[in-house]
């Protein structure tokens, strides 16, 4: 539209005003959207420009005013158009805009890989291999109750390491707290240590991208030949450099 033809409705770049019917591209909510915007548009420009007169008529020459006008106080025209026009405004947006276009917002898209690895309570090696599959399987399903997509998991004695695709409602911390308590109670109420279990304060958390999850997998899954050269806290203090995180050697891990 011309640039002179007054106040415009702010509409997003990539939805033209201008109503098509014929373009197969456009749904019938396009279409209606396109229709409310546009109907919105010159009602409130019209609207504007005759309230915009008025007012220009005032600040520049009171006698061009018809005579029957002179009846109205001068404040009266300002109150019109600050007051009467911009609430029409207002409310042309919220009635044309609301019900056609809101509805058709886009969902929301997310891809967040988590490795995630965390140690017994004194590093101790309590996960016995006789029952550490039922606590992959515990683990497995206390992840999904919580709306999360585990891929892999696996660890030793000591620790445990997971990947997971964590949704963006979801924050990390809560995330491994939920599943520290479940997967502590539940241990201790099996009875599978001899005294309580429980795990270590704190947590590594390492984002991953989509290309790197093989990989990661694999070194999950393969944790007992690793740890046949490496133990646990050289294994973590590597994880720590490779992905550049900044810590203090004696606040690694809580003190024995």
């Amino acid at each position: 539209m011309p640039a002179t033809m007054g106040p415009v409705l702010c509409i997003p770049a990539e939805c033209d005003t201008t109503p098509r019917f014929n373009n197969p591209n456009y749904t019938n909510n396009d279409v209606a959207f396109r229709w409310n915007a546009y109907l919105s548009h010159i009602i409130c420009r019209h609207f504007a420009s005759v309230m915009l007169h008025f007012a220009s008529l005032i600040s520049h020459n009171r006698s061009e005013i018809p005579a029957y006008t002179h009846l109205i106080p001068m404040g009266l025209y300002k109150t019109l158009f600050t007051k009467y026009y911009l609430k029409s405004k207002r409310v042309f947006i919220s009635f044309f805009m609301k019900k056609s276009y809101i509805c058709n917002m886009a969902n929301t898209y997310y891809q967040l890989y988590y490795h995630i690895v965390f140690a017994v309570s004194n590093r101790e090696a309590t996960i016995m291999e006789s029952w550490r599959e039922e606590l992959y399987k515990y683990i497995t399903g206390a992840i999904r109750n919580q709306g999360c997509e585990l891929i892999a998991i696996g660890g030793m004695a000591d620790h445990i390491h997971i990947l997971v695709q964590i949704p963006p409602k979801i924050t990390i911390s809560s995330f491994v707290q939920s599943l520290k308590i479940q997967s502590t109670n539940w241990i201790n109420e099996k009875h599978f240590c001899k005294g309580k279990f429980g795990w270590q304060e704190g947590y590594g958390a390492f984002t991953a991208s989509r290309s790197h999850v093989p990989q990661i997998k694999n070194y999950i899954f393969n944790q007992k030949s690793h740890h046949k050269q490496k133990a646990f806290v050289e294994e973590y203090i590597t994880m720590l450099n490779g992905y550049g995180v900044e810590y203090n050697k004696d606040y690694i891990f809580k003190p024995l």
